[in-house]
């Protein structure tokens, strides 16, 4: 009795074990080894990253990569074969570069791309989701892209274009000293020699200290297209004149905007615009909309 009361004990036990293999079971035609790769902490501007991903064709038919869909990542992917024979296994290669804009702020910032790999045995479609990056981070020297004497800058063109709809702009300023000894910095709005006539910023920065203001400019009197020179000055010594051209989009005629949204390629910066990327606005109450 006691024998065929085990027996009974180690059948129930196997059937169990079969029974929560069949629910854990994965369903479709391919099984990957795993479907995420967070690499952690890697420096922007640096070779691509490779990352692969092994799967297995579980049905009984030859299953084919149809096609790979992504978006906003610079990446790669390729397979070693196609279509993958019923029991093979196959592996899905990503190359990812760690690619970075300029309004990522803070200096390291989380980059997650889904990459959705679709399949098909000929009857039916498949699709499988591959989640691939990493935490990018910025160097100093990448931040501050620009160097105008010890002063490094961040988010600074040689040729800036602004457009604004209203009575007041925002200059958006980014600074560091990268440097070990203070420095005594005045920024400001100038003619082509340098002599500044509206101040934006002046200030005292210690070794290694950044600073990011917003100097409001006024912009009422401003006729619809306002030329004029950013100067910047390092311990009292003038380092370098860039050119600013600003545009009242509100006073602007239809020719005007056209001209200048060919000129500067679809993007200005413009007071209230969460983005500050406005695309092909054509009138005023468009413009009023995405702001």
């Amino acid at each position: 009795m006691r024998k065929f009361t085990l027996l009974a004990l180690v059948l129930l036990i196997a059937v169990g074990v079969v029974d929560a293999k069949k629910v854990k079971a994965p369903k479709g035609p391919v099984v990957f080894n795993r479907t995420e790769c967070d690499l952690g902490r890697v420096d922007a501007g640096t070779t691509p990253k490779v990352m692969t991903f092994e799967f297995t064709n579980t049905s009984k038919n030859p299953v084919s990569i149809t096609d790979v869909l992504f978006q906003g990542a610079r990446i790669e992917v390729s397979w070693l074969v196609n279509p993958t024979m019923p029991g093979a296994k196959n592996t899905v290669t990503v190359e990812w570069t760690p690619d970075y804009r300029w309004e990522d702020v803070p200096d390291q910032f989380k980059q997650m791309t889904d990459i959705t790999i679709c399949f098909s045995d000929g009857a039916k479609d498949f699709k499988q989701v591959l989640r691939v990056g990493g935490t990018i981070w910025l160097k100093r020297t990448e931040v501050y892209n620009r160097r105008i004497g010890r002063l490094r800058v961040h988010r600074m063109f040689p040729l800036w274009h602004y457009c604004v709809c209203g009575t007041e702009f925002p200059f958006t300023m980014q600074y560091a000293n990268l440097t070990e000894k203070k420095m005594d910095i005045r920024i400001g709005l100038s003619d082509k020699s340098g002599t500044i006539y509206r101040e934006l910023v002046k200030e005292t920065l210690n070794p290694m200290q950044e600073s990011r203001v917003e100097p409001i400019v006024g912009t009422e009197d401003m006729p619809v297209t306002h030329a004029t020179y950013v100067a910047f000055y390092v311990n009292g010594q003038l380092q370098d004149v860039e050119p600013v051209q600003i545009i009242r989009w509100d006073k602007a005629d239809d020719p005007t905007r056209k001209a200048w949204k060919r000129a500067r390629g679809y993007t200005y910066e413009i007071k209230g615009c969460p983005s500050k990327n406005v695309y092909d606005a054509d009138d005023e109450a468009e413009w009023k909309r995405l702001y």
